[in-house]
């Protein structure tokens, strides 16, 4: 049975030693437009965009523009992916085939096309959830060139600038549409835009490094629930909970990432706020005593998203850069040294992270031109490096430019290109990386470079958990892998690893289509369809990390909670 004192431990092992808390949620910059999803519906810029025509040829090229940088030219079209909590998390935006499923040629006639839909150029904009809290969702052409001009500018009509929409999504329709752009020129002709939408604020799950649980509203309001003995759950005190409490007043919090005993978040204003243990510096406050409130880190006001680690921080700011704090005993800090720091530092001079998570003792990151980076404890291979040894400073995985997020477990790590497709590596005693482990560390059994799991290329998230996995597809499906010895799969075990019940590759949950976000704690996880009022926990429940009013261990299988107030 987990108890405060077995947390206490947890907490102080160090490299070397398998610590046991650990899930990483993924975390993601944000266009900067984006990064303060609002409380009621509003306007929010989800991504923005740019490209060309050749005149001579017809093709068009675009690419996404995050901030004042480009990323590399993607082709003739973009897919972006609305995540959940629209302007909290990632906005993906990658090479996609046209909507009926056939890839784009190279060249066209014209710009206009003669495909099945009639289009060759377009952006496609897909959600991860049932869009009841998307409204209005369009693409605009803010900008362009001489010798612009629209095609069938009779049917959808002008003047030039306008964006053409193929199926709009609208509150409570289908989730995934095309905006697309078509455009007829003698000349070539150059043009901005941007995707845009009136969104609803979104309930957020997250449960991270232990048994600490955590929720947003829909109003943007903080609840807590579970493990408390470093005050983790900011509510003024040590005592744990079982049931949501709301976290003070505010109703302006965009994001919220536990660590292993400690939690940061972000608000609506950029500013970033930490509470719980700080022994190591983990809080960012230039100390290392404990909080059991929030309490602001510094003066900045331009954080876009963070990463929580068992006692080491990330976080990347609206430009790009990313910092980092907290323990550093095997560099998972990057900084290049072994050095714990107590305030935000920043990590190199690169502006271009886009995606970054945080392990026990492991760091991964994406950059905006979509090469994976790993640093830190790799006693595992969660580095992804081919081998075991840590790595003080960003070290690129590979030679591939089509990833676009990570997030990892204990020890054990995952990422999801372009495609969709999923990949995952490190510790993999109970199959939580999803396969059959091919390697073996330190007598464990692994993967030491990054191995798809499965087939699919559907996947929109991932969650890693002490040694368990949650995924969800862009069908609303969900879907669990590795250990179940306290039903934190939410299913009966089909198979056994190393001798516990275990799903030994991805399963899946029930028969539902509506799942929305995902969250997976130490031994429990969490769910929710698009709603604060169809929110579901399940697993390891002793202290209250389920949320369900009671003590009782485990939840079998996913079973409805309810935000309340204090």
């Amino acid at each position: 049975m987990d108890t405060a004192k077995d947390e206490q431990e947890d907490r102080m092992r160090r490299a070397g030693i398998v610590a046991i808390l650990l899930v990483s949620a993924c975390t993601a910059r944000v266009p900067e437009d984006a990064a303060a999803a609002p409380a009621t519906p509003g306007k929010v810029v989800l991504a923005r965009f740019e490209g060309s025509v050749d005149g001579a040829t017809g093709v068009m090229t675009l690419r996404q523009v995050v901030g004042s940088s480009a990323s590399a030219a993607a082709g003739p079209a973009l897919l972006v992916t609305i995540p959940e909590g629209v302007g909290a998390d990632t906005v993906r935006v990658s090479n996609d085939a046209e909507a009926n499923g056939a890839d784009l040629p190279a060249a066209v006639a014209d710009a206009c096309g003669t495909d099945a839909t009639g289009y060759k150029g377009y952006v496609k904009v897909q959600s991860n959830y049932t869009t009841s809290n998307l409204q209005n969702l369009t693409a605009v052409i803010d900008t362009v060139s001489t010798g612009y001009e629209p095609c069938n500018a009779a049917s959808y009509g002008s003047p030039a600038k306008n964006a053409f929409g193929y199926g709009a999504i609208n509150s409570g329709q289908s989730a995934t549409r095309a905006w697309i752009f078509r455009y007829v020129s003698a000349a070539s002709f150059t043009f901005a835009g941007h995707v845009e939408a009136n969104v609803v604020g979104l309930p957020i799950l997250a449960a991270h490094l232990g048994n600490s649980s955590f929720a947003l509203d829909g109003s943007r309001k903080l609840y807590a629930w579970g493990f408390n003995f470093f005050g983790q759950l900011g509510l003024g005190d040590s005592d744990n909970r079982n049931a949501p409490a709301q976290v003070g007043s505010g109703t302006n919090w965009v994001s919220v990432v536990p660590g292993g005993s400690f939690t940061l978040a972000v608000k609506n204003d950029g500013s970033l706020w930490a509470w719980g243990d700080n022994t190591y510096g983990q809080l960012g406050l230039g100390d290392n005593s404990g909080r059991n409130t929030p309490e602001q880190v510094g003066a900045d006001t331009d954080w876009a998203s963070v990463a929580a680690g068992l006692e080491h921080s990330l976080g990347v700011k609206k430009d790009g850069s990313l910092w980092a704090w907290g323990n550093n005993i095997v560099g998972e800090l990057g900084l290049g040294d072994y050095d714990n720091r107590s305030s935000p530092t920043r990590v190199g001079t690169s502006k271009g992270w886009a995606s970054v998570a945080a392990g026990n003792y492991h760091s991964l990151a994406v950059l905006t031109d979509g090469t994976l980076w790993s640093w830190g404890y790799n006693d595992f291979g969660q580095l992804g490096q081919g081998d075991t040894d840590d790595r003080v400073s960003p070290t690129q995985i590979g030679s591939g430019t089509n990833w676009w997020s990570v997030a990892v477990g204990e020890n054990h790590s995952f990422a999801i290109t372009g495609d969709g497709a999923l990949w995952g590596w490190g510790h993999d005693y109970s199959n939580q990386a999803g396969y059959a482990p091919p390697d073996t560390c330190n007598f464990n059994p692994c993967s030491m470079s990054p191995k798809q799991v499965g087939s699919s290329t559907t996947w929109s998230a991932v969650v890693g958990g002490s040694y368990h996995s949650i995924g969800l597809q862009t069908d609303g499906t969900l879907w669990g892998w590795g250990r179940d010895s306290d039903f934190q799969l939410g299913i009966p075990a089909p198979n056994s690893c190393n001798g516990d019940p275990c799903a030994a590759s991805p399963t899946r949950l029930g028969s539902g289509t509506s799942w929305a976000f995902i969250a997976a704690g130490k031994n429990h996880s969490l769910a929710g369809q698009g709603t604060e009022t169809t929110l579901f926990s399940w697993g390891m429940n002793t202290l209250g990390q389920c949320g369900q009013g009671n003590w009782a261990t485990p939840v079998a299988t996913p079973t409805q909670f309810l935000l309340v107030g204090p």
